[in-house]
């Protein structure tokens, strides 16, 4: 028989050896079982991450990205990142303003420019010899071969004829529809004549499809087309734009020759050039190569989305 500590030597070596390899096995279980759970938990914090993230997209100028905020043309935004506070580039934030005090309405227009020879001027219906109602008056040329006029009137003076007052109705709809009109041409003579209110000493011959426009807040709403306004044939391009608060209309008129005058000479008895009409009543928003169009989208459309009410 062995002796009894020979016995405990070999009872203890032997539970050593089975404690020491259960311990290491289940140390290297729990590690594993670590590991596992730390990479799963990567992976949850990849996705949602992934799925937090703010897409970025590329806006156009005038696009509002918060309040009161406009961007330039290729400007890149995260959405949603941009909030109220944020700098952003706006355009405007340098312009001039002009509040009419007759018909309580401000806009802006840009700093390099200047009230024009005509003036701001206010004349009452009675003064007013081509329209027959109130209007405010704004030249704001001062800018050799170019044309920039502003008229500010009320929709509900337009009682005069049923010319007038279709006209006015056809532009309230506008407001209330809060979309384009059908329609806004009339046939004169051989030529096509778009709506145009106040009356003026021209026709806006050859106009193109209305397009609607709003402003930010949707206060002023509104149409525009382009056109070429005058009494006699010439190589002209406007661009109208017609805007209502539902009570006050704002007229721009906003003019520049041709980029492709040379193109289309007009015909030496006033009449015109068929071709150069069916060219403009084409032109939209996304036509290139012409001034009136490029500054529409940088400048006009910036003056008219800049209209308030004023006190």
């Amino acid at each position: 028989m062995k002796p009894i500590w020979t016995i405990l030597i070999t009872v203890v070596a032997t539970a050593a050896v089975v404690g020491g390899g259960t311990y290491y096995l289940i140390n290297k279980s729990a590690d594993k079982d670590k590991s596992d759970l730390q990479a799963q938990i990567d992976d949850l914090n990849a996705k949602v991450t992934s799925a937090t993230k703010a897409p970025s997209k590329t806006v156009t100028s005038g696009t509002t990205v918060n309040s009161g905020a406009t961007v330039s043309t290729g400007t890149t935004v995260t959405s949603g990142a941009a909030t109220t506070g944020t700098a952003v580039a706006n355009p405007t934030a340098s312009w001039k303003t002009l509040a009419d005090s007759h018909f309580k309405v401000s806009f802006k227009y840009p700093s390099t420019w200047a009230v024009g020879a005509g003036g701001n001027t206010y004349v009452t219906a009675a003064q007013n010899e081509m329209g027959g109602v109130a209007e405010t008056y704004i030249d704001l040329t001062a800018v050799s071969g170019k044309s920039r006029s502003v008229y500010v009137t009320k929709l509900a003076d337009y009682v005069n004829n049923a010319a007038n007052q279709s006209n006015a109705a056809k532009i309230k709809s506008v407001y209330t529809s809060q979309a384009a009109p059908t329609s806004i041409s009339t046939v004169s003579g051989s030529q096509t004549v778009g709506l145009f209110l106040p009356p003026v000493g021209a026709s806006a011959y050859s106009p193109s499809k209305p397009t609607y426009l709003a402003t930010a807040d949707n206060k002023f709403r509104g149409f525009y087309y382009f056109a070429n306004v005058g009494q006699d044939a010439n190589a002209n391009i406007d661009c109208i734009i017609m805007m209502t608060d539902g009570t006050n209309l704002i007229t721009f008129d906003f003019a520049n020759v041709s980029d492709k005058a040379a193109s289309y000479p007009m015909a030496a008895n006033g009449t015109g050039n068929a071709s150069f009409n069916a060219y403009v009543s084409a032109l939209t928003a996304s036509a290139t190569g012409e001034t009136t169009v490029t500054e529409f989208n940088s400048i006009y459309s910036l003056i008219a989305k800049s209209l308030a009410t004023s006190s």
